[in-house]
């Protein structure tokens, strides 16, 4: 997984193997270790919410992803649109996670097949 930090969103690039790993119930994770021993990670699973949701374990942030929609997103693989989650209903600071399959990756894939 990798990650893309912006004003007002998180964009999730994931592999078509983490989609599977995340429909199968696992959770996909990257990690960053900063200078001083710090580390900053974030990891995804998914959950039986309707809504996205962000929550912060220690030192990594934990996405919580609706199932319904990643399972969508798996069965039209390759896809270029990916997923687009709001966060909470604040209109002075909107958040949303966008969550996106690496393309490359897919065709790459498809073409070894």
């Amino acid at each position: 997984m990798k990650i893309q930090i912006q004003d007002g969103q998180w964009r999730l690039r994931l592999l078509e193997e983490e989609v599977a790993q995340l429909c199968a119930g696992d959770a996909v994770a990257c990690q960053g270790r900063l200078p001083g021993g710090l580390r900053l990670g974030f990891s995804a699973r998914l959950a039986a919410s309707a809504v996205a949701g962000v929550g912060r374990e220690g030192d990594v942030w934990q996405i919580d992803l609706p199932r319904a929609p990643v399972e969508d997103l798996k069965a039209r693989l390759p896809d270029r649109d990916g997923i687009d989650f709001p966060l909470g209903n604040d209109a002075e600071a909107p958040f949303r996670v966008l969550v996106q399959v690496d393309v490359h990756d897919s065709v790459k894939r498809r073409r070894r097949a």
